[in-house]
């Protein structure tokens, strides 16, 4: 006999995070688990330059590499740390040659202005970089090799204990390059044939990343970042020679406090980043130190107030610091700010609309009384308009404060310097569609087991005043609030997935088309009027084709 029963439990809402939360209207991009394990002797830059629409600037193997979103400049470009801010106070700039994917579990992509989820630097978009705990998993260990031409080889290696209640996990790299390859040196006379010099370079790190249930209800996250790098700087095809070398290392420390409830979660987080820099060129006797010191602490909470409404409210603070050479003291700048954002969804989620907006208020050296930024809203919204189609727009307005070396630089830095701000709009659309599996469900093509098709597009456009730019002042540069900028364009992708049993291939292709004008240029410079930013391209496309056997993978990848 059996006796059926039916036991009602407590209604549990799980919130991810705030990005993927209150991201109707936004286009995104997230690396998934077969992506983040072939770039995983790589470093930031390689994966998004060869996966995503973003235009990286690379210096070559292991060199300066900065994004470019949309026409923008790195600056106005925030990467994410768990929430965590890292771009550095003194340049506005992360360098994504020292972000090893090696240690980040996933790698997510947010097109489009976002300052009122992240405030400062968010104008063009953002990145993030995060952890991921998966609890009772076990011991594990892993290690990997990876050799490449002119003398580049990676070490890969990780351990953790995952049970019920904790994860104690510490991952480690090392990577090591002489870029010691020939090229026809176009600038000189007769076009030489040479080999790279003063190129080698040497990093290593390792991330600490531990998760405790206190309770049903509390987790308590602690992660340890540490990292050195060394690496020279080759000479230009103009020179023969060159000594110069950076040094960059440095200590990230952040803990995170979640309790979650049956309609809402309270999330508490603090980071502390100790970051160096060594720049020396004996032969010109250059000797140039840096140091910067950012901690940062927030709060925040979300809950459900209807069946279909989510609401999210916090309050974030940033403290940076920063000793340089060539600054007059060390100069300190405390924001702190309040954002909040309210989805609501409609019945069988067939729309999603998000308002948000952002208030920051600044005090520091530059300062004899607060300084409010203007308030920086948000508004965008998901419609399906069929099954397969699903219509995404937004508005925003963003803003970027002028960085250390802008306001105190020695000599040039302006301490009259305006924050760069402007408002952006796009609209888009995405097409997916899935072939179901045959074997289980009744479907009418016997092709392949699993298909999926995906394809999307979007058009947008974004104004920014007050562009902060070093022009000439004599002997030195000084940097202005001389330009306006228009940016516009469109973004295209599309790809294919399809199963064969033990076969997999993975086929895709984007083209991007993107006109980033300067519509106010300094006295002097009027034949800039008009005309496309420096290092921005007006066409970008590439492809990738990779099969998966048994196991066993092939790819190629063009852009």
């Amino acid at each position: 006999m059996v006796n059926d029963s039916v036991v009602t439990l407590k209604e549990v809402i799980v919130f991810g995070t705030r990005l993927t939360e209150f991201d109707a209207g936004v286009k995104t991009y997230k690396t998934d688990s077969a992506t983040q394990d072939r770039y995983r002797h790589t470093n930031l830059s390689a994966l998004l330059e060869q996966n995503s629409n973003i235009y990286i600037k690379s210096y070559g193997l292991g060199s300066l590499s900065t994004t470019s979103f949309r026409g923008a400049g790195a600056s106005q470009t925030s990467v994410l740390w768990n929430g965590f801010n890292l771009q550095s106070p003194m340049n506005g700039v992360l360098d994504l040659a020292l972000v090893p994917v090696s240690l980040v579990d996933q790698v997510k992509v947010q097109f489009g202005g976002c300052g009122a989820m992240w405030g400062s630097g968010s104008v063009s978009g953002s990145i993030h970089l995060d952890n991921k705990p998966t609890y009772n998993n076990g011991l594990m260990l892993r290690y990997g090799s990876s050799y490449r031409s002119f003398g580049s080889s990676s070490q890969i290696g990780a351990v953790s204990l995952s049970k019920k209640n904790y994860i104690i996990s510490i991952k480690g790299f090392y990577n090591e390059a002489k870029n010691n390859f020939p090229f026809l040196n176009t600038a000189q006379f007769s076009e030489p044939k040479t080999t790279q010099s003063n190129a080698t370079l040497k990093q290593y790190g390792y991330m600490s990343d531990n998760y405790f249930k206190l309770s049903k209800r509390d987790q308590l996250s602690i992660r340890l970042w540490q990292q050195n790098s060394q690496r020279e700087i080759p000479p230009t095809m103009l020179v023969n020679f060159s000594d110069a070398i950076q040094k960059d290392w440095f200590t990230r420390i952040s803990s995170e406090w979640q309790h979650s409830r049956s309609l809402s979660t309270w999330n508490v987080r603090a980071a502390y980043f100790d970051e160096h820099l060594l720049y020396r060129e004996l032969s010109k006797n250059i000797d140039s130190y840096n140091h910067s010191i950012c901690q940062i602490t927030e709060a925040e909470t979300k809950f459900s107030l209807l069946k279909y409404a989510l609401l999210n409210v916090g309050i974030n603070n940033t403290y940076s610091t920063a000793k340089v050479d060539n600054y007059q003291g060390m100069p300190y700048q405390n924001r702190t700010a309040l954002f909040g954002s309210l989805k609501y969804s409609g019945k069988k989620n067939k729309f999603k609309v998000n308002i948000g907006a952002r208030k920051e208020v600044i005090a520091g050296s530059r300062y004899s009384k607060l300084f409010m930024v203007p308030i920086m809203p948000f508004a965008g919204a998901d419609l399906w308009l069929a099954k397969r189609v699903v219509l995404k727009s937004n508005v925003s307005r963003n803003y970027r404060l002028p960085t250390f070396n802008d306001l105190y630089w020695t000599p040039g830095g302006n301490i009259n310097l305006l924050p760069e701000q402007g408002w952006s709009e796009e609209i888009g659309f995405n097409f997916i569609h899935k072939i179901k599996d045959c074997a289980r469900d009744s479907c009418s093509t016997k092709i392949s087991r699993l298909a999926q098709f995906n394809f999307s597009s979007t058009v947008f456009n974004r104004n920014i005043d007050n562009w902060i730019m070093w022009v000439p002042n004599g002997n030195y540069w000084i940097p202005r609030n001389v330009l306006k900028v228009w940016s516009r364009g469109i973004e295209n992708s599309a790809d294919m997935v399809l199963n064969f049993n033990r076969l997999k291939i993975d086929i895709g292709v984007h083209y991007d088309y993107i006109l980033s004008t300067n519509e106010k240029v300094p006295q002097g410079n009027e034949n800039e009027l008009g005309k496309q930013l420096i290092y921005v391209p007006l066409h970008k496309g590439g492809g990738k084709i990779g099969l998966i056997y048994k196991g066993y993978g092939l790819s190629y990848l063009q852009n």
